[in-house]
């Protein structure tokens, strides 16, 4: 019985999140060039940005991304808001964080110059 007591603590303490917060996103070294066209648009911008009624051409969510110059330009905002930083509007408006690979792979391609590959 006691067993099953501190089996029951210990997965509510580990479950815990602080105040329903995700963990904070870490980047890793990056190695591979990145490719905007064949990774950034179709794996992130496409699924999770670039929707209807979002950042599509009618921006209804404020900042259209539909080229690569526009996403280019918000490099800043858009990967704050993707990593769910404290103080940003998490992206994708009432979804989870996108995954820390994709995360990974666009902080990498702004670290490797945002390049229009």
């Amino acid at each position: 019985m006691r067993g099953l007591f501190i089996l029951i603590i210990t997965s509510s303490v580990l479950s815990c999140t602080k105040d329903g917060k995700v963990d904070p996103f870490v980047p890793e070294p990056c190695g591979d060039t990145v490719s905007y066209n064949q990774e950034i648009v179709p794996q992130i911008i496409d699924k999770s940005c670039n929707v209807s009624g979002c950042h599509d051409a009618t921006a209804s969510g404020g900042r259209e991304l539909t080229s690569h110059f526009l996403v280019s330009q918000n490099t800043d905002p858009l990967y704050r808001a993707m990593a769910q930083e404290d103080g940003w509007e998490p992206m994708p408006f009432e979804g989870e964080r996108i995954a820390d690979s994709l995360l990974q792979k666009f902080y990498c391609w702004i670290q490797q110059g945002r390049l229009d590959n």
